[in-house]
């Protein structure tokens, strides 16, 4: 009898403890009963950056698949944009509410809903809901002041009240619907905002609509075609991460080399992964009621430093004022005003090298051939060693 009580005691140990939670590379997860991965809250700190969720995650000897967000799992966090991979179907309530920082999300085209407050009170900019959600939940984008553009995909047939109250700031709502879209009453809260349609005959439903000639905070109109042609430049984002930052006010479709969806950007910036072969990827920059031609994002396998006028220190723009700063026969000079200042070397993708008083003099040991971001004080500088 001992020996039957001390196995299941043994199994009851290794089910708690997978049910627990456990971080991975800067991210929380738990375990569900059959076996999947579920991204949830951090028991300690705070998320904040630029997150990529990864497709699977290894814990207790085997892969993982992440298929879930937990509610409130970024909520209060200073996240600036996450990317969430296919193969995440939910996202818990609130998953991102109260993220002061949050300017972009990409989604999965495996998601199926939108669940209440799940971006309430966000600092978001613009929102892509991917085709196949069917359902926006209460107050899903309420008090979301900075949101200007949101795309709704056809597949969607209803919106939670209050789902848009207080984004007094919303100038666009583009409905790739061809039927009439019901719950008006989530969008009475709303104040001059243009609902775009697919087709005139949309247009038209809307506008003699008994249920939404009572939302007198919209104008509706019909798509225009647009064309958008710009030279693909990225930058590394966590060392393995491309970063391509593109116009405001669309949606980007991101494709892989096969042609399968794997995701659907908003705001301005895309994340594609850099893998161990180059990969052309297609972005067909989208309203979701009208589309441009694909552009080709390249990632080569080994992605080259950015290019010279990129800046990789937070909002700081380069400046020649104050302090001088120039490199030279393999040293990095810092000359004139330099008293009481700090200086900070980091190399592109942001690691840092070296952090001392700027006053200690010249610096002549780092690594040749790299590019470095020098800091003085308010003086950015980048060279070339």
């Amino acid at each position: 009898m001992r020996s039957i009580l001390f196995i299941l005691s043994l199994v009851l140990t290794a089910v708690c403890g997978l049910s627990q939670s456990f971080e991975s590379d800067g991210l929380w997860y738990r375990i569900t009963d059959d076996g999947r991965a579920v991204v949830t809250e951090p028991e300690r700190g705070t998320y904040d950056g630029v997150v990529i969720i990864p497709g699977y995650v290894y814990y207790g000897g085997e892969n993982h698949h992440i298929t879930a967000i937990d509610s409130a799992a970024f909520a209060g966090s200073k996240v600036t944009h996450v990317v969430v991979p296919n193969g995440v179907t939910a996202m818990g309530k609130g998953a991102f509410a109260n993220t002061a920082e949050l300017r972009g999300v990409t989604l999965p085209a495996t998601l199926s809903r939108i669940e209440a407050e799940t971006f309430m009170a966000s600092n978001l900019t613009s929102l892509a809901v991917p085709e196949g959600v069917k359902e926006i939940g209460e107050r899903a984008f309420s008090d979301c002041g900075n949101l200007r553009w949101l795309f709704l995909p056809r597949s969607l047939k209803k919106v939670g009240a209050e789902a848009l109250d207080y984004c007094y700031n919303l100038s666009e709502i583009h409905m790739a619907g061809d039927a009439v879209l019901k719950g008006a009453a989530a969008f009475r809260d709303l104040r001059g905002t243009d609902v775009v349609t697919c087709a005139d005959s949309v247009t038209v439903a809307y506008e003699q609509s008994d249920e939404w000639q009572d939302v007198g905070g919209v104008m509706f109109y019909t798509a225009d075609s647009f064309d958008l042609t710009m030279d693909m430049e990225a930058d590394v984002v966590n060392g393995s991460w491309a970063h391509f930052a593109l116009p405001e006010g669309l949606a980007y479709e991101i494709y892989d080399d096969v042609d399968s969806l794997i995701g659907l950007a908003s705001a301005s910036d895309v994340y594609l992964p850099i893998l161990k072969q180059d990969m052309d990827y297609r972005i067909v920059p989208t309203t979701l009621t009208s589309s441009s031609e694909p552009l080709v994002a390249r990632v080569p396998s080994r992605m080259a430093p950015p290019s010279q006028t990129a800046s990789v220190i937070g909002d700081k723009d380069f400046t020649t004022e104050g302090p001088n700063i120039y490199a030279s026969g393999g040293v990095i000079y810092i000359t004139g005003d330099n008293y009481g200042k700090w200086l900070w070397i980091h190399d592109v993708y942001g690691n840092l090298w070296l952090e001392r008083p700027a006053c200690e003099g010249n610096v002549g040991f780092l690594p040749p051939g790299k590019v470095y971001i020098v800091r003085v004080g308010d003086t950015v500088k980048k060279v070339v060693l």
